[in-house]
């Protein structure tokens, strides 16, 4: 046929194969050397077109292995040459690609005329479903690997004969294993007897027989001695396909519960008479606690029901206490009256609240002790009751006054009154003082709501003022930003500069504008140079910045440290640069900021400073005064030139004398008394003595000393060169300067005499001020002293203490409106005369400190608040010694019994049950020795039943690594161990369930494609035999439509049967039962269904009864005989025989043929979905007919089973009950 007729042929197919979701194309072989060596498309559909991602014209010039080359390599193009070459056709699957996604087809390859017909159905949600079903099945797996039951999967072990004699291990998991003291290898493939040889027809052999016969599952108990004592095994055993599950757990100790449990409830009875006998007591004090309780829900509940707590308390009275009248007082302290809250008379609630009595008729005894006020009989002259209230003349006889107290204070007042002497009884007085605790609840609460209602509007009155005030700090920050003398820039995480102020473009020649984008970098000059360079680059020029830089701002959140900006001319210029993270409510670090401030002219003066140094330490050296320094008790440490000229005498020497034997004798006791005995807390001014020199005589010297740090500073000079005793002073002055900086502190001074305040350049640094002030006052500096602070700063003062000694400690407001902590101590020196004329004193930074204590004391309340409301107990033990430090409330809950004394740590062991003691003792032993450990066990305490919990314990370690705490936590995981034990329990049914999915979606599958196949091949020939003369083509033209016929009956049935599944196991089938005639049921569904069978085969009727009725739903049961017959139909070619009959109250039908039978080995699984017996494979069929009827027969509190032989036939049995009222019958 040529390439014409071909086209022909395909565009006649073309308009049918343009509407079905198949793909099918015709290729023609293309040879070589006479093989095919290829495939050329002829014609595709629609599907087609779209699978090979080609338009038509292309598709009509395209080969199969131009498109698909790797079909030779994975074999493809192999099977559509075999089926070219032999006519069989070839059916497989295999992935195809669709632009990025992977799709699997299912392709039917079969030669037609000259060429092949391919069809390809796309199955990829079928594949993904198997793929699913297989990570499911890996997962189920895992899941028994970890059970902690035995479980075992066994495979009968048949003789010669067919019949069992033993099972062998085919699954195992690792629990079972254990128990018979072997591992699961070990265990696998090896037979029941030999493992246990005791297992016979009577146990386990017998029972596995049994389910596997006849796929009845079994559930047992045994019982079994074990060196004296009995223990109790639970098994289930279930058939799954041609196998037994078994699985089993250990259940004695739930025996032994029961045990107890059943002497208990022998004992319950009992007490049984006890109980009726106290049940009337019970509901009286039952509608007591309803009542009180509906009051206590009144008052939680009243913003969001509405419902008044007073209503229901008056109610709930008056039901157990009928009296006339009921009344709440409530005392108003501003009006002096007894106000009425609520009243109730008889039923109602009366109108007249808000009307009061004189508070002072109820300030009497006892209601002022909180005892009640009762009249058993009002009498005209009754004591104590107003006779303007008139109660005897209104009728009343009877009278009680309960106080109303909250708080220890006395608010308000419950009345009941009646018309009857003595009516309130003992009970009555009890109930209406439950009452009135609650009463004096809600009329406390009331005045707290008031309370609180005053405050809400005093606080919106405050946040208002608030945020005016936030908003002026808001424009203050703008403008300090605006006008600040410092460069301050912020940047992204990435150094990319966000916003800079104006001084930073005088500090490096950018403006804001051009250093907006760019990229800050800090690099260091060279290896050896701390001091790093800022620059800031184009964004796609910029270099890496210094990893050290980075690492000081990821572990610190802060940079301070002197660098070197780099201007736009290249010009650098010597900055301070403190840079710190920008971070959100989340504590994410989001950018930088960075404040630089130019320090060109500090680095110019501090070069000045160390040349000056350098010529004061050379100076001193060099001086002409007299200095020393020694500790305090005299002993000098240090001495220049001068000293050692002044006195002849080495270093050496005056190292070795003290200081006190240089002065003369005479003058050494009042050197001693009144200078060094207190010279580090007051220091020796312009003291005059006379210095023994080496030779004996002596040198008037004027000297100077102080004591700071338990060291003494001296300067001395002779009094004829007093130059260079100046000079001396000043090098010391400076060596004090130089110690306390060393150690991060300012040293101020407060001259009394003139009122002016000297500090150092380290004070002013602080303090974020530019050093060199003169008209600096302690004054000024108290405007700078938190006002929350302010009084007890100056408390602590000269100002406000005559110590010497001053110690002190403020927070101070810098000029840049941030808050520092500092820290004070000075000294008070006093002239001659006593009086005071100057403080001298040093201040130290403790921000930090004060910060870190502020997070400490934060840290340790959330750390309670959390501890103390979670589920789980929390504890911390010390290491050394071993002592609880602290444990939290939720311990008396979970474990059942009190907190235990800090030094009680083995207290909680008492409450774990006996048989999990030992090894929790093991494991506490482990965690004394720091060793971390998890556990768990179960717990009694003063619960009824005991309680599982989980034990978890840490280590914290410092950072060398040392344990100093061990901390616990245990969780109550009752509730996990009773879903862990459902989850054992569904295991066998999850199995079943995926197995039987893996199966349903495979045959579906297939049994759907299989008529749709038949019918495409059926029309691609009828449009073939159209082209012939109709006289010729109509006989085969009517055969393939007869063919589709058949086809679209089968499909209809396979997809009635599937909804008819689907609707049971949705429990959607109608099951209407009534009593029905058994026998023309039976004849009307032969009549109507096998009546005009083609071959004249009729059914046989047989029965004992033709007047038995039993009660049935007929619709149901007509479709089980449709099913049961057509089978027998079906698979025999003699006459079916039906018979009928009743026993015992049951209804047996039974449907009899003597055809093909059913294997033994598929009798198991014949009435799961869509399984076929092995032989009725050319058979049509969906397996689902008999699945169907048992479904309805069950229905009816029923059973269906099979007896059958290969090759002799096969009876079906159906088992009903008779009766209406039977209890097998089940409602759907």
């Amino acid at each position: 046929m040529d390439f014409l007729d071909e086209t022909l042929r395909a565009q006649q197919l073309e308009s049918f194969q343009e509407v079905i979701p198949v793909a099918v194309l015709y290729c023609v072989p293309v040879f070589q050397n006479d093989q095919v060596v290829d495939f050329r498309f002829v014609w595709g559909n629609r599907t087609a077109l779209e699978l090979s991602a080609l338009t038509s014209s292309e598709f009509g010039l395209m080969t199969m292995l131009r498109l698909f080359p790797h079909f030779v390599d994975t074999g493809i193009f192999r099977r559509y040459v075999q089926a070219w070459e032999t006519g069989d056709n070839q059916r497989f699957e295999r992935p195809h690609p669709i632009k990025d996604q992977i799709r699997w087809v299912d392709v039917t390859v079969s030669k037609k005329y000259d060429g092949i017909i391919i069809t390809s159905l796309d199955i990829t949600e079928s594949k993904l479903i198997q793929q699913e079903l297989e990570r499911q099945s890996e997962l189920l797996k895992t899941i028994v690997e970890q059970l902690p039951a035995g479980l075992a999967l066994f495979q009968p072990v048949r003789n010669a004969a067919g019949e069992i004699n033993d099972f062998r291990y085919v699954l195992t998991n690792t629990a079972n294993a254990r128990n018979l003291g072997l591992s699961a290898e070990q265990l696998t493939n090896r037979n029941l007897l030999e493992v246990y040889p005791s297992a016979g027809e009577q146990g386990t052999l017998g029972r596995l027989k049994h389910v596997l016969q006849t796929g009845t599952p079994i559930h047992y108990e045994l019982d079994y001695k074990v060196n004296g004592l009995t223990l109790w095994i639970e098994g289930h055993m279930t058939r799954v396909d041609d196998t037994v599950l078994l699985t089993y757990l250990d259940n004695t100790a739930l025996k032994q519960q029961q045990k107890v449990l059943q002497q208990q409830a022998d004992l319950l009875q009992q007490k049984n008479e006890e109980l009726h006998q106290s049940n009337r007591a019970l509901m009286r004090t039952n509608q007591r606690l309803q009542g009180l309780q509906a009051i206590e829900r009144a008052l939680h509940n009243r913003n969001l029901t509405g419902q008044e707590p007073e209503i229901a308390a008056l109610l709930h009275i008056r039901e157990l206490v009928p009296c006339e009248r009921l009344a709440v007082f409530r005392f108003d302290d501003t009006t002096g009256l007894a106000q009425t809250e609520r009243w109730l008379v008889g039923k109602e609630m009366d109108a007249r609240t808000g009307s009061g009595l004189p508070s002072q008729l109820f300030k009497i005894e006892p209601l002022l002790s909180g005892n009640p006020w009762i009249i058993d009989h009002l009498q005209p002259d009754s004591a104590g009751i107003p006779p303007e209230m008139a109660l005897y003349q209104r009728g009343f006889r009877s009278l009680i006054v309960i106080p109303l107290f909250s708080q220890e204070q006395y608010i308000g007042a419950f009345v009941l009154m009646d018309y009857k002497p003595h009516f309130f009884t003992e009970e009555h007085l009890q109930i209406a003082r439950e009452v009135a605790s609650q009463l004096a609840i809600v009329l406390y609460q009331q005045h707290l709501s008031k309370q609180l209602q005053q405050h809400t509007e005093q606080l919106e009155q405050r946040v208002a003022e608030r945020t005016r005030e936030i908003g002026q700090l808001s424009a203050l920050q703008n403008a300090i930003l605006k006008h600040a003398g410092q460069a301050i820039v912020s940047t992204d995480i990435h150094g990319v500069v966000q916003t800079a102020n104006p001084a930073s473009e005088k500090l490096m020649g950018y403006r804001v504008e051009e250093l907006i984008g760019k990229v800050s970098h800090v690099e260091f000059a060279s290896s050896d140079s701390p001091i790093p360079l800022i620059s800031y680059q184009p964004r796609e020029v910029a270099r890496p910045t210094s990893e050290l830089f980075g690492a000081v701002l990821a572990t610190q959140n802060y940079f301070h440290s002197e660098c070197i900006a780099v201007g736009k001319n290249g010009e650098q210029v010597p900055i301070l640069l403190v840079t710190s993270t920008l971070q959100d409510e989340e504590g994410t670090i989001i950018g930088y900021v960075g404040i630089a401030t130019d320090i060109s002219a500090m680095k110019a003066a501090e070069e000045k400073l160390q040349q000056k140094n350098r010529e004061l330490n050379t100076f001193f050296e060099g001086a002409l005064d007299m200095h020393c320094i020694s500790d305090s008790q005299g002993k000098i440490s240090k001495i220049n030139q001068a000293f050692q000229a002044a006195l002849d005498y080495s270093e050496t020497e005056l190292m070795a004398i003290p200081f006190l034997h240089l002065i003369h004798p005479d003058e050494q006791k009042f050197v001693f008394q009144n200078l060094l005995s207190g010279i580090l807390q007051r220091p020796v001014r312009n003291q005059i003595n006379r210095f023994r020199k080496k030779d004996g005589s002596y040198r008037t010297i004027e000297w100077n000393a102080v004591g700071i740090d338990n060291l003494v500073y001296g300067s001395a000079r002779d009094i004829t060169e007093r130059q260079q005793a100046e000079t001396q002073l000043r090098n010391v002055n400076q060596r004090l300067q130089l110690a306390t900086q060393a150690v991060g502190q300012g040293i101020w001074e407060d001259d009394l005499v003139t009122n002016q305040l000297f500090w150092d350049d380290r004070m002013w640094e602080m303090h974020g001020m530019e050093p060199g002030r003169s008209d600096w006052t302690l004054q000024e500096y108290l405007k700078m002293v938190h006002p929350d602070d302010l009084t007890n700063f100056i408390r602590r003062t000269h100002l406000g203490t005559p110590a010497e000694r001053i110690t002190n400690m403020s927070r101070i407001i810098r000029p840049d409106g941030s808050i520092i902590y500092l820290e004070y101590n000075g000294l008070l020196v006093k002239n001659q005369e006593g009086r005071s004329v100057r403080v001298i004193g040093v201040a130290w930074d403790v921000t930090q400190r004060k910060q870190a204590e502020d997070a400490l004391r934060d840290s340790e309340q959330r750390f309670r608040e959390i501890a103390e409301n979670v589920d789980e107990v929390f504890w911390i033990h010390s290491v050394e010694p071993f002592e609880l430090l602290y444990i939290n409330p939720a311990y008396e809950r979970v474990f059942g019994i009190a907190s235990p004394h800090p030094r009680g740590t083995h207290a909680f062991l008492e409450t774990i049950v006996e048989e999990d003691q030992a090894a929790v003792m093991i494991e506490f032993e482990k965690y004394r020795q720091g060793q971390e450990v998890t556990i768990q066990c179960r717990v009694k305490g003063t619960h009824r039943a005991a309680r599982w919990i989980d034990i978890r314990t840490f280590v914290m370690k410092d950072s060398q690594d040392n344990p100093v705490r061990y901390i616990g936590i245990a969780n109550d995981i009752t509730s996990q161990k009773e879903k862990e034990r459902v989850l054992q329990q569904s295991l066998e049914r999850e199995q079943e369930l995926s197995k039987l999915k893996s199966q349903v979606v495979s045959t579906a599958s297939h049994e759907f494609r299989t008529p749709l196949t038949t019918i495409q091949t059926s029309v691609d020939l009828i449009h073939l035999f159209l082209e012939q003369p109709l006289e010729t083509a109509k006989p085969s033209i009517q055969k393939y439509l007869k063919v589709i016929e058949e086809q679209i009956l089968n499909f209809t049935g396979l997809l009635t049967d599937m909804l008819t599944i689907g609707r049971i196991e949705a429990g959607k089938v109608t099951f209407n039962p009534t009593w029905v005639d058994v026998l023309p049921l039976c004849q009307g569904v032969i009549a109507s269904h096998f009546s005009h069978q083609a071959d004249r085969r009729s059914v046989l009727v047989s029965i004992d009864d033709p007047s038995c009725r039993a009660y049935l739903d007929e619709k149901l049961m007509s479709h089980v005989l449709v099913n049961l017959l057509s089978n027998a139909f079906k698979f025999s070619k003699g006459d079916p025989r039906l018979t009928i009959s009743s026993q015992d109250r049951q209804l047996i039908i039974q449907v009899i043929d003597e055809g093909i039978g059913i294997p033994a080995g598929d009798l198991p699984a014949l009435f799961q979905t869509f399984f076929r017996a092995g032989n009725t494979a050319t058979i049509q069929g969906t397996g689902l007919g008999l699945v169907i009827a048992r479904q309805f027969v069950e229905l009816h509190g029923g059973t269906l089973t099979v007896q059958s032989e290969e090759n002799t036939g096969s009876t079906f049995t159906v088992v009903l009950p008779i009766e209406q009222n039977s209890p097998a019958l089940k409602p759907v």
